[in-house]
């Protein structure tokens, strides 16, 4: 019997390695991550944590929260307004800060507005329903009409109040330089290839982007009006009364009788609304109180560091020029300090500088030494937190599309696959640029926004060399058209939280995005062929894009 067990052992173990193998398949990827580690080593990394270090101290200390409730205070009850005092703080925080970030902050704000309006709508529905059950049987049947379209309407705003919440953001994200991962990734590309003499710097990608996402974000607020609030209250001028008439709900209601009619219903929600966003107003000013110091200091690092960027090379030699450079051996210009220094020293700040005034600090006789050394010690941005806010894992999947880059280029694919496109060059450069925009911004929404543009940005390099045209003018509206994911729930981050509140019904996201990206693909190849062309001097072949096949 021990013998016959001895003979079967070697089959035993070949068949437990066999099988055993699978466990470790997973781990077969990490034979290539030295690859990808070595290019998360970069600069454009650098620029990129710095940022969310700075993003996260503005969390932290609650600016981003002000930010919001000053924009709503500022809009009123109207429902456009609202849509736009929530659209403005999530697209501008969105061009600092991650767009699922933003996306997360004011779902918060959101969902409690719609959650008040619902609790408001159904106040309105038992208060009639109470009336009329006392009332004529004709009575009760007008006010059954009555209250169905009210329900409707506010469920409508609700979706549309959804779905301007994550397309703000990722239409903010394209505003800025650090606004999204894929900026980032485009710029260290053409760095790379190219050199730093390509004038691409924070100023002038704010300059060429600002404006498309601006309008962008507008054409947003204008779609959304049209479908979810009406035409008819898009473009009507009529008022909401003053939110003075009434002072709360119980007092509107209680001054209502069963034989209002329709018109007096639809005041009494304009009023409804008006009152439900002051009271939202009044419980967060109560939370986050008066501006304090770390704040107004979090704002001054925001401030110090957009002037830095925009003043190192403002189209004419700033302060840069007394910075000191070097000539490699390709003949390219090396710059020691760029776009990264100064958001590195900035966030260094935020990590050192004190939460509280620290000319005002004092230990309470009630207070231990330990806990009055933690709260004078307390940074603007804890090490906890930072580590918490930084997305430790888009910086890897950034290095990997780094590396996804490179293997395009040195494998050849990208000559072949930009040999295959040379018939494009019958065609105007406007209709190429439009042909990629819709191309990449569809592409999109199946694939990774990082995945796109690792991959097409070589191609596009190597055919805009074959056609002899600006790289920027098929590279530039490429990484633009990438944030254009408007139509599935999966094609970026902001979508699918949105989606998973389940206000928001798959094909109100789809209606919506496929009118927004017709109007997004116009509005960045219109930018790109009109003001984008004396920024960048895109009617010419410069300099430093001649013969880029040798720069690889």
């Amino acid at each position: 019997m021990r013998l016959l067990t001895l003979e079967r052992l070697p089959l035993c173990l070949v068949l437990l390695i066999y099988y055993f193998r699978y466990i470790f398949v997973f781990l077969y990827p990490l034979a290539l991550l030295p690859l990808v580690l070595i290019n998360t080593n970069n600069t454009s990394n650098f620029l990129f944590i710095a940022s969310m270090f700075l993003a996260g101290a503005a969390e932290h200390c609650n600016l981003h929260r002000r930010v919001v409730i000053f924009c709503l205070k500022c809009m009123g009850g109207d429902p456009r307004l609202i849509l736009l005092g929530i659209m403005i703080p999530t697209w501008f925080l969105s061009l600092w800060m991650s767009n699922s970030a933003t996306t997360l902050l004011m779902v918060t704000i959101t969902e409690t507005l719609l959650n008040r309006i619902d609790e408001v709508t159904k106040s309105i529905e038992g208060s009639m329903e109470e009336d009329d059950s006392t009332a004529k049987n004709e009575s009760k049947e007008d006010g059954d009409e009555e209250l169905s379209p009210n329900r409707s309407k506010w469920q409508k705003f609700g979706v549309g109040l959804s779905l301007s919440v994550c397309y703000s953001a990722s239409c903010g994200g394209m505003g800025t330089l650090t606004g999204t991962p894929t900026n980032i990734v485009v710029y260290n590309l053409l760095t790379d290839v190219y050199g730093s003499e390509t004038g691409l710097n924070f100023g002038s990608w704010m300059a060429y982007a600002f404006p498309i996402s601006l309008i962008i974000l507008l054409c947003i607020w204008f779609t959304i009006c049209l479908l979810y609030l009406g035409p008819k209250q898009l473009f009507s001028c009529r008022r909401s009364e003053s939110k003075s008439k009434c002072s709360s709900f119980d007092e509107v209601f209680a001054s209502e009788e069963s034989e209002e009619s329709h018109k007096r219903q639809q005041s009494i929600a304009d009023i409804s609304l008006a009152e439900i966003v002051h009271k939202i107003i009044e419980e967060e000013e109560k939370v986050i109180g008066s501006m304090t110091w770390a704040e107004g200091t979090v704002l001054t690092l925001f401030v110090s560091v957009v002037i830095l960027w925009i003043g190192r090379e403002p189209g004419v030699p700033g302060w840069s020029l007394f910075m000191p450079t070097k000539t490699n051996s390709k003949g390219r210009i090396i710059h020691y300090v760029g776009d990264t220094q100064p958001i590195v020293l900035v966030a260094f700040l935020a990590l050192v500088l004190p939460y509280n005034n620290p000319f005002k600090l004092r230990i309470r006789p009630d207070e231990m030494r330990k806990e009055a050394l933690a709260r004078i010690n307390r940074p603007l941005l804890p090490w906890s937190e930072a580590e918490k806010k930084c997305a430790w894992g888009v910086i890897i999947l950034i290095g990997g599309g780094f590396a996804l880059s490179k293997i395009v280029t040195s494998s050849g694919l990208s000559t072949v696959i930009s040999d295959s496109l040379t018939g494009l060059n019958v065609l105007p450069p406007y209709a190429i640029i439009y042909i990629l925009t819709v191309m990449c911004s569809f592409l999109t929404e199946m694939v990774s926004n990082t995945a796109t543009v690792t991959i097409l940005t070589p191609i596009m390099f190597e055919l805009a060399d074959k056609l002899a045209i600006h790289p920027f003018c098929l590279t530039l509206p490429l990484v633009l058209a990438t944030s254009l994911a408007f139509i599935l729930p999966a094609a970026t981050p902001p979508n699918a939280i949105i989606f998973a509140k389940g206000r928001v019904r798959l094909f109100d996201m789809m209606k919506t995005g496929v009118i927004l990206n017709c109007m997004a693909q116009i509005v960045v190849t219109v930018g790109t062929i009109t003001y984008g062309v004396p920024l960048f001097g895109l009617n010419a072949v410069p300099d430093w894009a001649v013969n880029i096949t040798s720069r690889y």
